[in-house]
């Protein structure tokens, strides 16, 4: 069945071994070692080489979700009717054979659940349902390690930061999030949410930045991200390490 970016695209991993590009070969060809494919989502975005115990997995976001986008409310029409995901998501992907890698988790929020569909789909108001292509979809996410990790944050656009729990990666689960305010009308001519929307009304900052973890002296823990609207944040949690991770 064709879905992701257009109605004939697919989504998914593809692995290749660039060694003739590594050692400068004339006329390198990559080979391909693997691939994994998927129709709950769309437009691959991210890939983060992790490990757990030696074991190599991988960290995958999809930045829409299984609707095409050339109407995004049509698309995530289109994937709830087919009983898919209306927004993209992080997944953990096992990588211990490069040739089968599998999908073991999803890091999948109540709005991009099919069965919630009906309570999601009409966040976005008429005038401006077709200005944002990404929604509540995952973006760009940061492990605390890339060794043996404990926790992830990810950047879900309209839904803002969140923080998961993936000392497990069969078992992950959300522990903490943080969603700026809406700047709605306000005049910022730097942002590209404003200007995706043409200055209209925006109900939602969009987060898609990469985010950064940080120890502060006096022993807060912060997030450092981005919105589109709101430009630089901090995020300070308000509940130590030890109390999240039990």
């Amino acid at each position: 069945m064709p879905f992701g970016l257009t109605t004939t695209t697919f989504n998914g991993l593809v692995i290749l071994d660039t060694t003739d590009i590594q050692t400068r070969k004339a006329n390198p060809v990559p080979k391909l070692v693997g691939s994994l494919f998927w129709e709950d989502g769309g437009v691959a975005q991210q890939t983060i080489p992790v490990t757990y115990n030696g074991k190599p997995y991988l960290i995958f976001t999809d930045e829409t979700g299984a609707g095409p986008l050339q109407s995004p409310s049509a698309g995530r029409a289109e994937a709830c009717a087919r009983g898919l995901a209306p927004f993209g998501f992080a997944r953990i992907i096992d990588l211990t054979d490069e040739t089968q890698p599998r999908t073991v988790s999803k890091l999948m929020l109540e709005a991009s659940d099919p069965a919630n569909c009906s309570k999601f789909l009409g966040d976005f108001p008429d005038a401006t349902k077709d200005n944002d292509t990404y929604g509540y979809s995952s973006h760009y996410c940061t492990p605390d390690s890339f060794k043996d990790p404990k926790m992830l944050a990810c950047s879900y656009w309209g839904a803002g930061i969140r923080v998961f729990d993936i000392r497990n990666p069969y078992r992950p689960k959300e522990i903490a999030y943080y969603k700026p305010k809406a700047w709605r009308t306000t005049v910022l001519y730097g942002s590209s949410v404003y200007n995706d929307y043409g200055g209209k009304d925006r109900t939602t900052d969009r987060v898609g930045s990469n985010i950064r973890f940080k120890t502060q002296p006096n022993g807060e823990n912060h997030l450092w991200f981005i919105g589109q609207d709101g430009g630089f944040m901090v995020a300070k949690f308000t509940k130590p390490f030890s109390e999240l991770l039990r």
